[in-house]
């Protein structure tokens, strides 16, 4: 049921989607199975995100860290965490979403997760970014790509790619923007069909290489 629901929005099935995790969470409560309950909490929140329904997202999340708290998963309370700040930088609110990327990165390292420190950190740099702290973005996004090797979640290091392509373009330095952009288009077959923004590489290519013919 599950495994069911997190394919069906790659084929544009979203209304499926919402039923098998509906389905799935009842099947979890009845049977007091709390952590299955968090988990279909988590991946609706993802759900309702990508699909631009982001203070659902939101309250999913929230939601779902109220079970991970109960449960004491520390793991669990960290997605929140990173979901939280994704979906809160989406909806504009670049304060609040870095003050949940620092929560999330604090109890990244707290369990020794370096996927989820990484993802941490690149929202923290994004956020930064949207505030206008440019270095300490540079620093923190630079930072997670050295934690996530291009093999793994290679969808993941190409956001974080493009986000830095993005921060050096807002901090001048066309040069580093364009080599950035190089390496990331050199590097988007990686992912293969597997892309959470496909738009955004070209979107961040696009803006790096005009600015750098101006």
């Amino acid at each position: 049921m599950v495994a069911e629901a997190l394919g069906r929005p790659r084929r544009f099935r979203v209304e499926e989607a919402r039923a098998d995790h509906a389905e799935a969470a009842i099947i979890y409560a009845t049977s007091g199975a709390r952590l299955g309950v968090a988990v279909v909490l988590v991946n609706s929140g993802l759900l309702a995100n990508r699909v631009g329904q982001l203070q659902a997202a939101l309250d999913a999340y929230e939601e779902a860290l109220r079970h991970f708290t109960g449960l004491g998963d520390v793991r669990g309370q960290t997605v929140c965490a990173v979901n939280q700040s994704l979906a809160l930088l989406i909806q504009g609110d670049a304060a609040s979403a870095k003050i949940a990327a620092s929560r999330a990165l604090l109890l990244a390292r707290s369990i020794r997760d370096r996927a989820l420190e990484a993802v941490a950190m690149g929202n923290l740099g994004a956020s930064e970014r949207e505030l206008g702290l440019v270095p300490a973005a540079i620093e923190h996004m630079k930072a997670a790509l050295e934690l996530r090797p291009s093999a793994q979640r290679p969808a993941d290091f190409l956001d974080d790619l493009a986000d830095l392509a993005l921060t050096y373009l807002q901090a001048g330095e066309l040069q580093t923007a364009r080599a950035t952009v190089d390496e990331l288009l050199a590097a988007v077959g990686l992912a293969g069909d597997i892309h959470y923004w496909p738009w955004q590489k070209y979107w961040v290519a696009a803006q790096v290489y005009h600015a750098c013919e101006q």
